[in-house]
């Protein structure tokens, strides 16, 4: 309930990009990519070397196959953490759009009301710190979604939550996201060049697709 509450606040986090040679935002990156929890729903963390975490803090705006991908880090606020906490990065939200991407999403493009079946959809991660204090992750995403449609443009951003992760659902509703149902959504390595789905995957696994459209 503790989270909940805090995350019902509106303003509780800023955004910047991570910096990749500040050695207190790599301590940071490092914790995130080795959370178990944050691995147990992102498998390439656990591939995360010293210098792919670089690599990935680099391309704040990057290419992606025929798409992009944006991160940026959500940073503590000096009317809601300690002054030790300000500034440093709580968590990670990444936006990222591809052909595989695409694909992927088009799974739940069926929940969709048909007027906003023209819009791009772009993926939204979240991966928070596990000593953040709760309820930042929230104000991240509302600001980064902000910032992509200064950025991008009308798109629509879309977020994937296994139904396992309870406190992603509340995330996701509090930053302002609408839950429009239940999907089966491959992993991108799943998805075949035909844009199917190999044959020997579960697809009875549903999971919560939340959207927030940005005009």
């Amino acid at each position: 309930m503790q989270v909940r509450q805090a995350e019902r606040s509106t303003d509780l986090a800023d955004i910047r990009f991570v910096r990749p040679m500040d050695p207190h935002d790599m301590k940071r990156m490092r914790a995130i990519c080795d959370d178990p929890v944050n691995r147990n729903f992102v498998d390439e963390l656990d591939q995360m070397t010293p210098q792919a975490i670089i690599d990935w803090a680099v391309g704040h705006e990057i290419g992606r196959d025929d798409g992009w991908e944006i991160m940026m880090a959500v940073v503590g606020k000096s009317s809601y953490v300690k002054e030790s906490e300000v500034d440093r990065i709580q968590g990670v939200v990444n936006a990222y759009t591809s052909k595989l991407t695409r694909a992927r999403i088009l799974f739940g493009k069926s929940l969709l009301p048909p007027d906003l079946e023209a819009l791009e959809l772009v993926e939204i991660v979240n991966l928070r710190n596990p000593h953040a204090k709760p309820g930042q992750m929230s104000s991240g995403d509302k600001k980064v979604a902000e910032t992509l449609r200064s950025m991008k443009g009308p798109m629509i951003a879309a977020a994937i939550v296994e139904p396992q992760n309870h406190a992603g659902a509340v995330t996701m509703e509090v930053a302002g996201f609408e839950y429009v149902g239940d999907a089966f959504f491959p992993d991108e390595d799943d998805i075949l060049e035909d844009g199917l789905v190999d044959e020997d995957v579960d697809q009875s696994v549903l999971s919560k697709f939340y959207i927030k459209v940005l005009r």
